[in-house]
C-alpha cells in the first residue's frame, strides 16, 4: 500500500477544512466592514440635518437683521436681499423635511414649526409694510409688543428641541460606529490567529507528507534514475523560463511608465490649469465654489498617485532616445501643454553624460517643468544641461512669479525634496532659490564619479529610478 496516498487524503480535508474556516471569518468581516460602513453613512447624514438646521435658522436670523435695519433707518437699500431671503428660508426648511423623513418626531417638530414660521414670516412683512408707509412709530409699536420675539422664542424652543435630538442620534451612532470598529479589529485579530494556527496544523501536515514522500523516493530511486535525470532538465528550463518573465516584466514596467508619462501625467497637469481658470472665471458661483477644494485634492490625490507609480519604473523615453533626445521631448510636450516658451542648451552630440545619471536627471528636470507648469505663472523657462570639468550641470530657469524662501527650504514640499535627496544619492546637489531679476532658479550638480554609487544602489534597489 502506497504510504503516501493517505497522507495526500489527510492533507486535502485538513486545507478543505481551513478554506471553509477562513470562507467564515472572511464572511464575519464582511460584515462587520458594511455594518461600520452603515454607521459612518448615518453619522453623515446626521451631520447634514445638523447643517440644515443652523442654515435654516440663520437665515430667518438674517430676515430679521433686514427687518431691524429697515425699521431703524428707513433705508431701502436694506430691503434688497430680502426677498431672496425669503425664499431661502423656504428652500431651507423644506430641505431640512426631506433630510428628516426617516425620523417621526422630527418631523412632527417641522410640523409645528411651520405655521410659526408662516407667523413670523408674516409679522415681519407687516412690520417692513408699515415703515414702507412712513410710520415708523406704528411700526415701532409693531416690534415693541414683542409678538414676533414670542414666536421667534418658540422656534428656537422647538429647533433646540431638534438640535438636540440630533445630537442624540449623534451620539448613538458615534457609539455604534465604535461598536463596528473594535468588532472589526477583533475579527481581524481571530482571523490572524485562525491562519497563524491553521499555517501551523498544515505545515505540520505537509511535513509530514513530505516525509513519507521522501521515504518513497529514496526506495524508488534506484529503480529510476532516468526520472531524476529528466527532473534535473525540467529544472533547467524552469530556470529558463524564470529569467525570460523577468526580462518581460521589465519591458511592461517600460510600457507601464511610457503611458503614465505620455497620457496621463500631462492630462491631469493641463485639466489642474483648466480646472482652475473655470474656478476662476466663477468665483462668484456658489455651487462651483462649493466644489472646488474637493476638486483641488482629488486631482492633487491622482496626480500624487500618479507621480508615485510612475516614480518606481524607468522612464522608457530613456530607453528608446537617449538623455539628450528624451529632454527634447519632454520640453516639447511641455510647452505644447502648458503654454510656455522652453529653451534649451544642450551640449553637442561629442559630449558623453554616464548613462547612469540618465534617469536621476531626467526625473529631476519633469520634477522642475512640473513646479514651473503648476506654480511659476511663467512665460518662458530655459533649460541648460552641461559637463564641466568632473560633473554634469542641470539648470531649469523661468521668468514667473519666484518662490519664497520658506517654500524652498520646507521639507514638506515634496517634489523639491525628491529632488534634493535624489541629487544626494549621488553626492550632488539640487538648489532652489529666486532669481534677482524675478523667477525661480533650480541649479542641479551630480558628479561624473557618482555614477558608480548609483549603480549600486540600482543593484540593492532594482525600482529605484
Amino acid at each position: 500500500m502506497d504510504p503516501v496516498k493517505p497522507a495526500v487524503q489527510r492533507l486535502t480535508l485538513w486545507l478543505l477544512v481551513t478554506c471553509i474556516v477562513l470562507l467564515a471569518v472572511s464572511g464575519f468581516f464582511y460584515r462587520n466592514v458594511e455594518q461600520f460602513a452603515a454607521s459612518d453613512r448615518a453619522i453623515r447624514h446626521t451631520h447634514r440635518v445638523i447643517v440644515a438646521i443652523t442654515r435654516a435658522v440663520s437665515s430667518l436670523r438674517e430676515a430679521e437683521s433686514v427687518q431691524r435695519g429697515y425699521l431703524v433707518t428707513g433705508d431701502a437699500s436694506y430691503l434688497r436681499p430680502y426677498a431672496e431671503l425669503i425664499k431661502d428660508v423656504a428652500r431651507n426648511w423644506a430641505e431640512l423635511k426631506v433630510l428628516t423623513k426617516d425620523s417621526s418626531d422630527q418631523q412632527q417638530r417641522i410640523a409645528r414649526l411651520e405655521p410659526l414660521l408662516s407667523e413670523k414670516l408674516a409679522d415681519i412683512d407687516l412690520t417692513i409694510g408699515v415703515r414702507r408707509g412712513q410710520d415708523f412709530e406704528a411700526a415701532r409699536r409693531l416690534m415693541m409688543n414683542n409678538y414676533g420675539k414670542d414666536v421667534m422664542d418658540i422656534i428656537r424652543a422647538e429647533v433646540d428641541g431638534m438640535l438636540a435630538e440630533e445630537e442624540r442620534l449623534m451620539t448613538l451612532r458615534n457609539e455604534a460606529g465604535e461598536r463596528a470598529h473594535q468588532v472589526s479589529i477583533i475579527t481581524i485579530l481571530i482571523f490572524l490567529a485562525s491562519g497563524l494556527l491553521l499555517a501551523l496544523i498544515s505545515g505540520r501536515l505537509i511535513r509530514h507528507g513530505q516525509r513519507l514522500r521522501d521515504a518513497a523516493e529514496l526506495a524508488r530511486r534506484r529503480h529510476h534514475a532516468q526520472l531524476d535525470e529528466r527532473i534535473a532538465q525540467r529544472t533547467a528550463q524552469v530556470r529558463q523560463l524564470a529569467g525570460h518573465l523577468e526580462s518581460v516584466r521589465e519591458e511592461e514596467k517600460r510600457a507601464i511608465a511610457r503611458e503614465l508619462h505620455d497620457d496621463i501625467g500631462s492630462s491631469m497637469t493641463a485639466l489642474s490649469m483648466m480646472l482652475e481658470g473655470h474656478f476662476r472665471q466663477n468665483a462668484d458661483n456658489p455651487g462651483v465654489v462649493k466644489n472646488a477644494d474637493k476638486i483641488r485634492a482629488l486631482l492633487k490625490e491622482v496626480t500624487h498617485s500618479t507621480r508615485r507609480i510612475q516614480a518606481g519604473l524607468r522612464p522608457n523615453t530613456l530607453d528608446s532616445l537617449g538623455l539628450i533626445e528624451a529632454i527634447r521631448e519632454l520640453s516639447g510636450e511641455f510647452a505644447q501643454r502648458t503654454g510656455i516658451d522652453c529653451t534649451l542648451h544642450l551640449p553637442g552630440e561629442e559630449v558623453v553624460v554616464p548613462e547612469a545619471l540618465h534617469v536621476p536627471l531626467f526625473r529631476m528636470l519633469q520634477e522642475a517643468l512640473n513646479n514651473v507648469a503648476k506654480h511659476a505663472r511663467a512665460v518662458r523657462v530655459v533649460v541648460t544641461l552641461a559637463m564641466k570639468d568632473d560633473h554634469v550641470a542641470l539648470a531649469i530657469e523661468d521668468d514667473g512669479i519666484g518662490i519664497a524662501r520658506e517654500r524652498a527650504d520646507n521639507a514638506q514640499t515634496h517634489g523639491l525634496l525628491g529632488m534634493r535627496e535624489r541629487a544626494a544619492y549621488l553626492d550632488g546637489t539640487a538648489e532652489i532659490s529666486c532669481r534677482a531679476n524675478g523667477g525661480t532658479s533650480v541649479r542641479i550638480r551630480l558628479p561624473a564619479g557618482g555614477a558608480g554609487r548609483h549603480h549600486v544602489i540600482a543593484a540593492r534597489f532594482p525600482d529605484v529610478g
